[in-house]
């Protein structure tokens, strides 16, 4: 790979595909160059993205979204009915790095669901999700 600049961009990491020999002469245009496996440099990673999660009702529920970027992502947590958790409720809060943690105290059946954790900076944005299935006490 190496540094290409596209407009404005200047971090863009290329492979070039084909090499052209010696007796080539002209010009090559972004339309001759093939890219593969590019990435922006310092683009929002999930590093360790959240899992599947099995409790009890009433236990502590930590979903952990540990990410990276440059700059540092922020992270967004959405519910299974896509509705963005802010924290606003005392038993769901985030916690971590940039609310990397979301926790959930004193977990209820109706908190069963998927929760996805998106990370996003100026470059890009990445999500990852799980599952939380909150069951009742066995008896």
């Amino acid at each position: 790979c190496f540094s290409v600049n596209i407009g404005a961009r200047k971090d863009f990491e290329v492979s070039l595909v084909a090499v052209m020999g010696e007796s080539y002469k002209g010009d090559i245009s972004i339309d001759d160059m093939v890219f593969q496996d590019c990435a922006v440099k310092g683009s929002a990673t999930i590093t360790v993205p959240p899992t599947d999660t099995t409790v009890i009702v009433g236990s502590e529920v930590k979903l952990t979204c540990e990410v990276t970027g440059n700059p540092l992502p922020t992270i967004t947590w959405t519910d299974f009915k896509n509705t963005t958790i802010t924290g606003d409720d005392p038993r769901i809060t985030l916690g971590g790095q940039g609310g990397s943690i979301l926790d959930i105290t004193d977990s209820r059946l109706t908190d069963s669901g998927m929760y996805t954790c998106t990370a996003a900076n100026d470059k890009s944005s990445a999500s990852a999700s799980a599952h939380l299935t909150v069951q009742e006490q066995p008896q």
